[in-house]
């Protein structure tokens, strides 16, 4: 899992305690989520079903990563990919920085390893991603990033938050060309 260590952060699969632990109070923090459609509170029942579809034994078209930062191993936030479609080598990619940790260039790094790691090991072609119209913060860094504005994604993926998202997208190529793999 070398791939998945950058200069300031890390990416690491979750065990069962990370759920009831940090995940929940990530999904929980309303500043955290404001951006992201609110919070999301999870009872046991509701963390033990998400970790086995997430996790153990976990589904093929998707991947999961806490987002730790490597100077004292705290989690940040999460990164992860999901509704791969095989035949077209597409997936969503989904993160939250934790909002006490925003500004810190977590974001930006954790998307460059869990992109490597899709592009690269995974065999991932194209990463796409549905931001809330609102949260320009996270367009700009998209854009900056590499990615395209592409409005026409959202006919060939479902978004959570339904039509009105700004739909972007970056394929293994133009990842190659600027970052390398």
């Amino acid at each position: 899992m070398s791939g998945l260590r950058g200069k300031t952060v890390y990416l690491k699969t979750p065990h069962q305690n990370d759920v009831s632990g940090y995940i929940r109070h990530l999904w929980s923090d309303e500043e955290t989520m404001r951006d992201v459609g609110g919070t999301h509170v999870m009872d046991d029942e509701r963390a033990l079903r998400w970790f086995t579809a997430w996790i153990e034994p976990g589904n093929d078209d998707r991947r999961y990563f806490l987002v730790v930062r490597k100077e004292d191993d705290v989690p940040v936030g999460e990164a992860c990919f999901r509704s791969y479609v095989k035949n077209t080598g597409i997936a969503t990619y989904g993160m939250k920085v934790e909002a006490k940790h925003r500004g810190n260039g977590y974001a930006r790094e954790a998307l460059e390893l869990l992109l490597r790691f899709y592009f690269g090991t995974f065999g991932g072609q194209t990463m796409v991603d549905d931001i809330a119209l609102e949260n320009i913060r996270a367009q700009k860094m998209f854009i900056k990033f590499g990615f395209e504005h592409d409005p026409s994604v959202g006919k060939i993926m479902t978004s959570m938050g339904g039509d009105n998202v700004f739909w972007v997208r970056l394929n293994k190529g133009k990842f190659t060309q600027l970052y390398g793999l």
